[in-house]
């Protein structure tokens, strides 16, 4: 864990850009069974189709298995569904993940290839720098991410060992969601089941995560993309920062038109440069959409489970934070599980928001491109990119809402709302 811990650190710090944008989300997920860039053998086909059955799918029947157990109190029931909620939406997500695996495994080789890969060439080393920092971004919200998770695992563990090691039998506790069968069941069977349950839920959590980062990180690189081709584009007057012009940040459409003209032999005329390069802008620009359509078809379904289940969640663990006092050990699981899923839908509507904010970025790039002096042809091409640019995109929630900061004010207080409708039940059932 240690050796792993310092890896992840080494890679955040070093400034040279990644050979695979995405290499610890695809390295967890080849560990469990979901493979996305190589050809499976036989073997791995039948380790995959294991570790998901049980791990996934057995662990997450079980659970369902004690809602109906559980049936009756409001109390009970929601011990149960704040974590089954949870491993459901994580079913679905692993579910359509492995489905569609090798379409995102397409996807994700695309962002190494041409046109989206760094090219200097068309805007200098801002365009690695801009890859690199979307990279840092993501990998410090992986690791807040598993902050709270691992905060949330550890108080699990801590609680069930403290009632197990002080208090008596009747008060001994699992660490997460209840399980009935181990009520009356004495040692070592209370405890093998406990350890049962840490493990699954551990490991799940794990899958649960890398799938969350991985389709945020996809979302991320979509949105640098626009980057990308704004600076290509835009017309930047050149200043001079600490008394030196660094050119590659300030390298727009006619510069590159100047210099392509006097590569070679044989000098092109810098019209008829600005008119390649145009083209060759627009192609990305279309390639670029295509990918969000493409990116869109996949995950909106995924997203759509994940927010539904999600505003459930925090309505339910308001209510579980409600019920116990202040500082309590089940006051902080419930604490920190509840961050679990604001960090998750929070990442999903932030860079679902940057993919709209960038798209839109991008019509006023192009509106300041230096075109006067040359051909209709190239302020014609220009008028396309800025009109297909002000139509806005959007990634959603099941084709129903857009993946925006908005959407998520709303989800919030929604959950909010419901868990005060929850509160008064209660009081009412109490009183």
């Amino acid at each position: 864990m240690t050796s792993f811990i310092r890896k992840i650190i080494k890679a955040f710090k070093d400034p040279a850009l990644p050979e695979n944008y995405f290499r610890l989300e695809i390295y967890n997920l080849r560990a469990f069974g979901l493979e996305m860039l190589k050809e499976e053998s036989w073997l791995y086909t039948i380790y995959s189709r294991i570790t998901l059955l049980f791990l996934v799918y057995s662990f997450t029947a079980g659970e369902s298995l004690e809602v109906y157990l559980n049936w009756g109190g409001l109390n009970a029931l929601v011990d149960v569904v704040s974590y089954l909620f949870t491993h459901i939406g994580g079913a679905v997500k692993v579910t359509l993940l492995f489905y569609n695996r090798k379409k995102f495994g397409a996807m994700i080789r695309k962002f190494h290839a041409i046109p989206f890969a760094p090219n200097p060439t068309r805007g200098g080393n801002v365009e690695a720098e801009f890859i690199r920092k979307v990279i840092k971004i993501t990998d410090i919200q992986f690791g807040v991410y598993m902050t709270f998770v691992s905060a949330t695992l550890f108080i699990g563990g801590i609680r069930c060992s403290w009632s197990i090691l002080f208090k008596t039998r009747n008060e001994w506790v699992v660490p997460f969601s209840p399980i009935t069968i181990l009520k009356h069941a004495g040692s070592p069977y209370f405890e093998l089941g406990s350890l049962y349950q840490y493990v699954c839920v551990t490991l799940f959590a794990v899958i649960i995560v890398t799938v969350d980062v991985l389709l945020c990180c996809i979302m991320a690189q979509l949105s640098v993309q626009f980057k990308i081709l704004r600076n290509a584009f835009e017309y930047i007057p050149l200043t001079i920062i600490n008394n030196v012009i660094n050119l590659n940040y300030f390298r727009n459409m006619r510069n590159r038109a100047k210099e392509m003209a006097n590569i070679g032999p044989n000098p092109k005329n810098e019209e008829e440069c600005m008119r390649i390069i145009l083209g060759e802008y627009i192609h990305h620009h279309c390639a670029v959409f295509q990918l969000a359509a493409e990116l869109e078809d996949l995950i909106n379904v995924i997203v759509l489970g994940a927010t539904g289940v999600d505003t459930i969640l925090l309505c339910f663990l308001l209510y579980q934070c409600a019920r116990y006092p202040i500082g309590s050990v089940t006051f902080l699981q419930n604490f920190f599980y509840y961050w679990i899923i604001v960090t998750q839908v929070s990442m999903y509507c932030y860079w679902g928001n940057e993919i709209t904010s960038e798209a839109e970025e991008l019509a006023t790039a192009a509106g300041n491109v230096n075109w006067p002096g040359t051909s209709l042809s190239v302020p014609r091409g220009l008028v396309l990119v800025i009109a297909r640019s002000q139509k806005p995109l959007f990634m959603t929630i099941g084709k129903f809402f857009p993946l925006s900061l908005t959407t998520l004010m709303s989800l919030l207080k929604g959950s909010f709302s419901y868990f005060t409708v929850m509160r008064q039940t209660n009081n009412m059932e109490q009183e």
